[in-house]
């Protein structure tokens, strides 16, 4: 897929952070230098184009390609490793994603924000903690004007995620892959005959 880049955290990467499976964009069939994913990496990061990663990805862009966004989740991260959550961080958050996407925009990108899957069910809260998170993330899509892909809504506990963390299978990436194609060929920018 010439015309459709990925952008962000670990949701985002070639590989797991663990190495044990392979990420979405491998099966999608995404080019290699349209891949632009970091581990660990904030929305903050990226809206202040920390080392030139913003920049960098921008280069290989070309007005009208998709970019599927996945950020924000590890802004959160930073924000509780103290045991809180502030309405200022969550703020602070929902800004770096909006600087981001208003970032793409400006370039005349098409862009899609991901949402997150939940991999444990039976915590008490942390439904609520993603449901939160995809909340932000779809509510800063709505404000810009771009589409949300709700991978909460494709990704099962039982069947995508280990429950060792926050990152799906192999089997979750390709659940991923089939979201992303169907959302590419949804925009014209695939053709609808392509195939992994």
């Amino acid at each position: 897929m010439d015309r459709v880049h990925s952008l962000g955290d670990s949701w985002c990467c070639i590989e797991t952070p663990t190495g044990v499976n392979r990420g979405w964009q491998v099966y999608a069939g995404l080019l290699p230098e349209h891949r632009h994913g970091m581990p660990g990496s904030t929305a903050a990061q990226w809206a202040a184009d920390d080392g030139g990663i913003l920049s960098r990805a921008l280069a290989t862009m070309r007005p009208g390609d998709i970019v599927f966004v996945s950020l924000v989740g590890n802004d959160i991260l930073h924000a509780i490793a103290d045991g809180t959550l502030t309405f200022p961080e969550i703020g602070a958050a929902r800004s770096a994603l909006a600087r981001v996407v208003d970032t793409l925009v400006a370039a005349k990108l098409r862009v899609i924000l991901m949402g997150y899957g939940h991999p444990r069910t039976d915590k008490f809260g942390s439904d609520i903690a993603v449901w939160g998170l995809c909340f932000l993330i779809r509510h800063v899509a709505q404000e810009a004007g771009t589409e949300y892909l709700p991978l909460a809504d494709i990704l099962v506990a039982e069947d995508h995620f280990a429950g060792t963390d926050i990152h799906p299978t192999e089997a979750g990436h390709r659940a991923i892959a089939a979201a992303v194609v169907a959302a590419a060929r949804r925009s014209n920018v695939i053709a609808a005959d392509w195939r992994r």
